[in-house]
């Protein structure tokens, strides 16, 4: 079985090497020692992900591991909180390596008092996909019905395995904005801050929406009953995938997989994570259901989007439970990728909230 790697988080994988013994003894040592070294992934997590910081706490802190849910693997890392402190739990935007959040991860623990950061990846993210992408009952085809709910089962899976003893905050970065709702829905009695951070509020945009339009695609589906559906559904899939071509196809010039990660792989499970959330609206979210909700917005949104974030906040403000909207700040220069470009004001307002300060 290839070596995990954990791309995305600042370690490179090597090349696979071409080992060639000069007698059998040294080829059965060799052989044993690469089976003793991977027979347990889970067991070899923490030091396989090692060393990737240079910062000493956050070496000493940071815990990398990952837990199975549904046959599937959940790359994650954790700082763990102490007794009775608070723990967030961040939700990733569309295709964010984790190594975007390194210095998030770094200015939280410095401003820290014992409150606890998860990060974890989806199942259809690489970090997650390297541990299990060889296998080819792992892979999470956009065919096997991909939805949010498979997110909350995952984040869920993770907290369970991290048993913070205080409460929860669910951080939605952007595209995370849709599962961290469902997540705090989902956990009312244990969730008590919902942040969402330069949030997506229509992650439809990502569908066929952005090539011809909600309105005009439902128009279709209701002149034609029998294959209007199918005919939407055809041109959803086409637009995930192409979107999901051109982030593989911009990543891979800057970057590359390991070589046992191939990109039908990737752009498959990006194309999958897509689907799962574009007919998710956050504005038609019975946000009722959620706890104390506070926004950390860019300074430099996009126009769309930033509309959509105020029609959001103003339904909050307005609706029966206005009681429950919390901090709105915006961070001045902040762009989209907000926790990565602004990590230690975005961290400051985090513990804030955590803290109920």
């Amino acid at each position: 079985m290839p070596r995990p790697n954990c791309i995305g988080s600042g370690y490179t994988p090597p090349m696979r090497r071409v080992l060639k013994f000069k007698s059998t003894f040294r080829f059965l040592v060799g052989l044993a020692l690469i089976l003793a070294t991977f027979h347990s992934p889970s067991a070899n997590a923490s030091l396989l992900c090692g060393g990737l910081f240079k910062e000493d706490d956050l070496s000493n802190r940071l815990r990398k591991s990952f837990v199975d849910v549904d046959g599937k693997s959940i790359y994650y890392e954790a700082l763990r909180a102490k007794p009775g402190k608070p723990t967030a739990i961040v939700f990733l935007g569309l295709f964010t390596p984790l190594s975007d959040l390194q210095k998030f991860q770094a200015s939280f623990l410095k401003q820290s008092s014992g409150e606890g950061l998860i990060i974890f990846s989806y199942s259809t993210s690489t970090e997650s996909l390297i541990f299990g992408s060889v296998r080819k009952s792992d892979r999470f085809s956009q065919n096997e019905g991909t939805d949010l709910n498979d997110y909350v089962r995952q984040a869920t899976a993770v907290i369970n395995a991290e048993s913070p003893r205080g409460s929860v905050t669910a951080i939605g970065y952007s595209y995370g904005s849709a599962p961290a709702a469902r997540f705090a829905s989902f956990h009312r009695g244990r969730v008590d801050n919902l942040v969402f951070a330069a949030p997506l509020i229509y992650p439809g945009e990502h569908s066929p929406q952005s090539i011809v339009g909600k309105e005009i695609a439902e128009s279709l589906a209701a002149m034609n009953p029998f294959f209007g559906s199918k005919m939407i559904d055809g041109l959803r899939a086409r637009a995930a995938e192409d979107t999901a071509l051109k982030i593989v196809g911009d990543y891979l010039k800057r970057g590359r997989f390991p070589e046992f990660l191939p990109k039908e792989i990737v752009v498959e499970s990006l194309t999958a994570q897509i689907r799962a959330t574009e007919q998710f609206d956050l504005r038609n979210e019975d946000f009722t259901q959620w706890p104390r909700t506070h926004f950390l917005l860019a300074g430099k949104e996009g126009a769309s989007r930033l509309h959509g974030q105020k029609e959001l906040i103003n339904k909050l403000k307005t609706g029966p439970q206005s009681f429950r909207l919390g901090v709105v700040e915006s961070v001045d220069g902040g762009a989209h990728a907000i926790l990565a470009d602004q990590p230690m004001i975005s961290a400051e307002i985090v513990l804030r909230i955590l803290r109920h300060q």
